[in-house]
Order: structure tokens, then C-alpha cells, then sequence
């Protein structure tokens, strides 16, 4: 038995200049199963993620938009406090709307990756992305990425490593109160057992929502 706590708040403010910001926070004490297909046991941990996203509109072709967020895991357990560390991003993208209802963008992303107790496991990330942001049909929108992660150890002794990167998000409305959306992604993750600097996920999630009034 475990019960689990999430705090989240955001806060948005739009300028008539075009300009906007946006704050959001999310605090987890929770549980997660482990997942190296050994045990199944419950590890408890902390995490909180923190961001700030700036959105300038010169007009009605160009939209710009930076984004930093800082990430904090907290595992309670003192066998897994290698895992704990600390993420801070930084985000710059730059949108251009081609039709009414479709956007291309280009997307830069560079992420510090340091490790509280595992300081040869501190990693950089630069993310290179290109996609399509468009509305489909009045009910049914869509986005897709793709691009090039380059990943850099600061430790000389772990290879660095490169991946091409996909993500895919559409969400299709059949009434007003039924709703689908599907997100395929893949990416690094960072490591959950002491013998790997860090893996490779390729997913897909679907999801359901039904308002009953």
C-alpha cells in the first residue's frame, strides 16, 4: 500500500505586444516500479519540474518561443541514490505558418544532465529537430518531429553516443466529450541500473478521455 501526492500550478500572461509567458510547476512524491525485469518492487522517490516559456508573435506568419525548465529526482531509498540528479534545458524554436491551419518549425534544444552522488554518469545533450504543426480536419490535430541527438559524457571513458529522434502527437476530438490521442516518441533516457551510462526507448501511448457531462 502507497499513497502518492502531486502539486501542479501554471500561470500565463499575455501582453497586447505579442508576447506571453507562461510558468508552470509540478511536484511528484510518488512511487514507480522497477524496471530492470528482475523484481518488481515499488522504489519511492521525489521529483519536481519547474519551466518557463516565453512566446513572441511578430505576426501572423512567425511565432518564437524559449523555453528553460529545470528538472529534480529525489529517490528516498539510499541504494538507488545514483539515479538522483538534476536536468536544465534550454529550449528555442521558430515557427512559420505556410497555410491557415499548418505550421513548419525548427527546433534547437541543449540539456545539462548532472547526477547528484555519480558525477562520471553528467552528460550534455544537443537536440536538433524540424516538424509540422497542423490541424487536420476541425476535429483532429496533429504534430511531428524529427531529429538528431547528439549525447556527450563528461566522463572520457563512457562513449558518447548519437540518435535519430522521432516524436508524433495527434489527438482527435469524435464529439464534444469523446476525445483520442496517441504520442509515439524516441529518445535517451537516462540510466536505472548501475551497469549503463544510459538506454534507448522507442514508444507509443494512447490515451482516452470521456466527460460525462
Amino acid at each position: 500500500d502507497h499513497t502518492n501526492h502531486k502539486l501542479e500550478g501554471a500561470f500565463r500572461y499575455n501582453m497586447d505586444s505579442g508576447l506571453s509567458f507562461d510558468i508552470i510547476d509540478q511536484y511528484n512524491d510518488r512511487e514507480e516500479v522497477n524496471d530492470n525485469g528482475i523484481s518488481g518492487l515499488l522504489y519511492s522517490l521525489k521529483d519536481n519540474l519547474f519551466s518557463i516559456m516565453t512566446t513572441y508573435e511578430p505576426s501572423e506568419k512567425f511565432k518564437f518561443r524559449f523555453d528553460y525548465s529545470n528538472y529534480m529526482l529525489d529517490y528516498d531509498e539510499a541504494f538507488n541514490n545514483y539515479r538522483d540528479r538534476t536536468d536544465n534545458t534550454f529550449a528555442f524554436y521558430a515557427f512559420y505558418k505556410i497555410k491557415p491551419k499548418t505550421s513548419v518549425f525548427a527546433e534547437y534544444e541543449f540539456a545539462d544532465i548532472s547526477f547528484d552522488n555519480d558525477g562520471s554518469l553528467d552528460s550534455e545533450e544537443n537536440r536538433y529537430y524540424a516538424g509540422v504543426d497542423w490541424q487536420m480536419t476541425a476535429k483532429t490535430l496533429g504534430l511531428v518531429k524529427a531529429g538528431w541527438i547528439e549525447k556527450d559524457f563528461e566522463d572520457p571513458s563512457i562513449e558518447d553516443n548519437d540518435l535519430f529522434s522521432l516524436e508524433m502527437q495527434i489527438q482527435h476530438k469524435f464529439a464534444s466529450n469523446k476525445a483520442l490521442s496517441l504520442t509515439g516518441y524516441r529518445k535517451f533516457n537516462e540510466t536505472t541500473i548501475t551497469t549503463a551510462s544510459h538506454f534507448e526507448t522507442t514508444g507509443i501511448r494512447a490515451g482516452y478521455q470521456h466527460r460525462f457531462n
